[in-house]
């Protein structure tokens, strides 16, 4: 898998892939004169003895990924459906408020802010996970603050309500996007493009570890995606 200059290898563990694998780096040395940094580069094996993984990091010359880990900021192999687990999210949002100085913005300028970025620090993790009822609340509420102008600890009435904040232009409302919303709807388009490709390769191995039909009935214990039977929570 490639995403601009960063590449993911996966495949079964054994000597030979291993072996494969340093060739394959090796003839694109040779080839384009682009010599690997192994040093940053990192090995998992997943169900793996943990003898077997140092000898192929060593064998490599590169580090062990171990779980919990981040790749393209997502944080992957943790248990997600903890509260706990999201609060780096939310202190990211929260640190990104207290840069704006919220006091000085008006209320246009809060508005465009909360459109364009607020809804968009988390979307990578709503993307690939369900997130917990608190944690959307706890979110909610810093926007919602932050719309209105108010400190965190402050009582004051907000001028407007946030459900109509959140409602749609031609209900009255200003169209932001609800995060359970975002979220789930995001989660949804999972189960679409899971019907709607069928041959593609990530399908295929939903299927061989989710049964033929993505074990979408039943609802597991795993809150990453796909993890479609967990979308029949109705939770508002």
């Amino acid at each position: 898998m490639f995403f601009a200059d960063d590449v993911v290898f996966v495949g079964k563990w054994c000597e030979s892939n291993i072996d494969t694998l340093t060739n394959v780096l090796d003839c694109f040395y040779r080839a384009f004169g682009l010599k690997i940094n192994m040093s940053k580069s990192k090995i998992m094996g997943v169900h793996v003895d943990s003898s077997k993984v140092n000898q192929a990091a060593s064998t490599l010359g590169c580090q062990i990924l171990r779980t919990l880990f981040k790749y393209l900021g997502t944080k992957l192999g943790g248990t997600m459906h903890r509260d706990i687990a999201w609060q780096e999210v939310i202190d990211k949002v929260k640190e990104r408020l207290s840069k704006w100085k919220m006091k000085s913005q008006s209320y246009g300028g809060r508005f465009t802010l909360l459109k364009s970025v607020l809804g968009s620090i988390p979307i990578f993790h709503m993307f690939i996970y369900k997130a917990p009822m608190r944690v959307l609340k706890e979110l909610e509420s810093v926007r919602r603050q932050f719309f209105n102008g108010h400190d965190p600890k402050s009582k004051k009435a907000s001028w407007v309500k946030w459900s109509t904040v959140t409602s749609a232009k031609d209900q009255g409302g200003l169209d932001v996007a609800s995060l359970y919303a975002l979220n789930r709807a995001l989660m949804l388009k999972w189960m679409w493009r899971f019907f709607a490709n069928q041959d593609s390769l990530w399908t295929r191995v939903v299927k061989a570890i989710h049964r033929e039909d993505g074990n979408i009935d039943i609802r597991a214990n795993s809150h990453v995606t796909p993890d479609l039977g967990a979308m029949d929570n109705s939770e508002a």
